[in-house]
C-alpha cells in the first residue's frame, strides 16, 4: 500500500497486475497516468478507483464520465449503461441503493446537511458549484414587503428565541453590520429578520456600546461575533456576557467544520462549510409549501435593498489545500463587501450552538 501523495510518486516504477485507488477524490486525479504505467508489463493490468463525488467538471467527474456510466434501474431491477459504446465500466452507488438504509434517515441528512455534503455523501454524485452561488433573485425571494422590521417591545418572544449576529468593519467601505433574527420553525429551520442594521461609527467603544444596547433590549438568547475584525468590542462583549457572546474564527477545514473551544469562549468554523449554509438555507425552501427559510421585511425597501450586493458578490473557485483535496473557496472583489453575509452567517451559527446535539457531520 503506498500513499497517493504527491502524484503517486511513492507508488513509480514498483510494477503491478492489479491498482486500486481508493478515496480517488481526493486525489490529484490528472496523475493518474503516473500510476497506470506501474501496469504497463502486466498481463492483467486492472485499474479500480473508487470514491464519492467532488465538484463537477473537475478531473475525476471527467474520468468516470468516460467509462459507460452505469445506473441502477429500480423498474428494470437491472443496472442501465448511459453510454454503453465505452470499454470501461464506471457504476454510481447511492445511499439509496443500501437496504439497511431507511429512507427517512436520508432524508432527515437532506435536511441537516450542506447541499455539496449531501450530494457527495449520500448522493455519491458531484457537485454543480457555481462561481456566482447567488444571484439577487434569490435574496429579494426573501423580501415581504407586508413585513417591517420589530422594536424590542413589538417581538412576540412566544414564537421563539432571539439569535444576534455581528460582523466588525472599519466604517470606509466595510462597516459594522448587526442580524438579529427569531427562530419561528426549529424543524426548518425557519428564521425571520428583526432588527439589521449597517454601523457607520468608526469608535470601537460606541460599535461595542450599540451591541450592549441591543442584546439587552431584544433579550438575546445568543450572539457570535466577528473575531477578527474588533478586539475591543469583541473584549468589552466578553466582559459582559461571558459565552452568551461567543467569537467566531474561521478556517479551512473541511474535515472537521464546526468546534468549540470553550476555554477561549470561541468556535472554529470551516468558512466554505459556513456560507455554503447560509447558501442552502436561502435557495431551499420549507417543502412543500415553498416559504422561504428566511424571512426580511421590506416594508421600506431602503432599509434591506443594501444587503442584495453584499450577498450576490461572493464567488467561488476550486483550490487545493496542503492535504491534496480539492476545496471550493468563496472570494468578493475587494470594492463589494460581504458584511452582512457574515452577519447572518454568524446569527445562524448562534442557533447551531444550541443545536449541536442533532449535528451530522462527514468528512468528504
Amino acid at each position: 500500500m503506498h500513499s497517493a501523495w504527491p502524484d503517486f510518486d511513492k507508488a513509480r516504477s514498483i510494477p503491478a497486475d492489479f491498482v486500486i485507488v481508493d478515496e480517488i477524490q481526493s486525489t490529484n486525479v490528472e496523475a493518474i497516468p503516473v500510476i497506470k504505467e506501474t501496469l504497463s508489463k502486466s498481463s492483467f493490468g486492472r485499474f479500480v478507483g473508487m470514491g464519492t463525488g467532488s465538484d463537477q467538471d473537475d478531473a475525476w467527474w471527467k474520468l468516470w464520465h468516460t467509462g459507460n456510466q452505469q445506473e441502477w434501474d429500480p423498474t428494470l431491477n437491472q443496472r442501465v449503461a448511459k453510454n454503453p459504446s465505452s470499454g470501461i465500466s464506471s457504476y454510481h452507488l447511492t445511499h439509496y441503493m443500501a437496504p439497511w438504509m431507511p429512507l427517512e434517515e436520508i432524508e432527515k441528512k437532506r435536511v441537516a446537511y450542506t447541499p455539496r455534503t449531501f450530494s457527495n455523501e449520500v448522493e455519491g454524485w458531484w457537485h454543480a458549484n457555481a462561481r456566482k452561488p447567488l444571484i439577487e433573485s434569490d435574496i429579494r425571494a426573501l423580501f415581504d414587503q407586508s413585513m417591517s422590521f420589530l422594536r424590542p417591545g413589538e417581538v412576540n418572544k412566544n414564537l421563539g428565541p432571539l439569535y444576534l449576529g455581528v460582523d466588525w468593519g472599519g466604517g470606509t467601505k466595510a462597516f459594522t453590520v448587526v442580524w438579529i433574527w427569531q427562530l419561528i420553525d426549529k424543524v426548518a429551520p425557519q428564521f425571520r429578520l428583526i432588527y439589521l442594521q449597517k454601523i457607520d461609527e468608526k469608535s470601537t467603544e460606541k460599535q461595542a456600546d450599540k451591541i450592549i444596547q441591543l442584546v439587552d433590549a431584544y433579550h438575546i438568547e445568543q450572539g457570535v461575533m466577528d473575531s477578527g475584525g474588533g478586539t475591543r468590542q469583541v473584549e468589552k462583549l466578553e466582559e459582559r456576557y461571558a459565552e452568551r457572546m461567543i467569537k467566531c474564527s474561521y478556517t479551512a477545514r473541511p474535515e472537521k467544520p464546526f468546534e468549540v473551544i470553550s476555554e477561549e469562549n470561541r468556535i472554529v468554523v470551516d468558512r466554505t462549510w459556513a456560507i455554503e449554509t447560509i447558501i442552502d438555507l436561502i435557495t431551499r425552501s420549507t417543502s412543500p409549501k415553498a416559504i422561504p427559510r428566511i424571512s426580511i421585511p421590506a416594508g421600506n425597501s431602503k432599509w434591506v435593498d443594501w444587503i442584495v450586493d453584499q450577498f450576490t458578490c461572493i464567488e467561488g473557485e476550486s483550490v487545493n489545500l496542503q492535504s491534496g483535496k480539492k476545496y471550493v473557496r468563496y472570494t468578493h472583489p475587494p470594492e463589494s463587501p460581504d458584511d452582512a453575509l457574515h452577519a447572518s452567517i454568524y446569527a445562524y451559527l448562534a442557533w447551531l450552538l444550541q443545536e449541536k446535539s442533532r449535528w451530522h457531520f462527514i468528512s468528504a
